[in-house]
């Protein structure tokens, strides 16, 4: 007698996100979607230097005056917004983590914007995947896609930690 294993399939809409995220904005280096710390969102952007004390102060600052007055300026919610930078002398993750309730695909082009003006050569892309960007077209149908599936998720059910990584030119989601 076989034992027939059922193997959990991951959300789609969770994965589309990841993956949407990643295709339209190659700053961001990973995603993740954790359902167990409060239904968040973190995007992770690697550095190839550790900045400073006083840059990261300036840095979280500006990123948070800028986010709180997009939302002024929307008559959106404040949300919550969470900056760490971590690494050593040679290379560095900063990530920023957003709730899901409040996020929205304009403010994840603001953040992605900010952290590439204001890091500029020292953030690293992946240069196979920018070889590869979506014409303008495109990308604007992945972005309107964002809004759709930032909906989705925030009304749908999606009770596994979802990652998403760019390597190489292409882009990975799983579900831890």
């Amino acid at each position: 007698m076989s034992l027939l294993r059922r193997s959990r399939k991951p959300n789609m809409d969770g994965v589309n996100l990841l993956m949407t995220l990643l295709l339209c904005y190659p700053e961001i280096g990973t995603v993740t979607f954790d359902p167990a710390k409060g239904e968040t969102l973190q995007m992770a952007f690697a550095l190839n230097r550790l900045p400073s004390d006083e840059e990261n102060k300036e840095f979280g600052r500006f990123l948070t005056e800028s986010i709180s007055t997009y939302h002024s300026l929307l008559g959106l919610p404040e949300g919550r917004l969470n900056i760490t930078v971590e690494g050593n002398g040679k290379a560095a993750i900063l990530g920023i983590k957003r709730d899901m309730a409040t996020i929205s695909r304009g403010e994840i082009s603001l953040i992605a914007a900010l952290v590439r003006d204001n890091f500029k050569d020292g953030l690293v892309t992946d240069t196979e995947m920018e070889k590869d960007l979506p014409d303008e077209a495109t990308r604007l149908a992945h972005e309107d896609n964002i809004d759709n599936i930032l909906g989705s998720v925030r009304h749908g059910v999606i009770s596994e930690t979802m990652v998403g990584y760019r390597e190489a030119g292409r882009v990975m989601v799983y579900n831890k």
